[in-house]
């Protein structure tokens, strides 16, 4: 995101009243605790290490708060 990055995205549409309820699932290869804090502070419903990820369990858990 050149003009911002994730965290400014997630606090943008978790304070607008039209995006606020809308479940975010962040993925991310960030894995130091002070900015999994911040991610978890600012709302977000998951957090998935790119590392970690596995593309069938990410489509049940996209399901999951669809």
């Amino acid at each position: 995101m050149p003009s911002k990055d994730g965290f400014e995205t997630l606090k943008e549409l978790k304070e607008n009243e039209r995006t606020k309820n809308i479940p975010v699932i962040v993925v991310t290869a960030v894995e130091d605790a002070e900015n999994i804090a911040k991610v978890r502070k600012l709302g977000a419903e998951k957090i998935i290490n790119k590392n970690d990820l596995d593309k069938t369990d990410f489509i049940e858990l996209a399901k999951k708060y669809l």
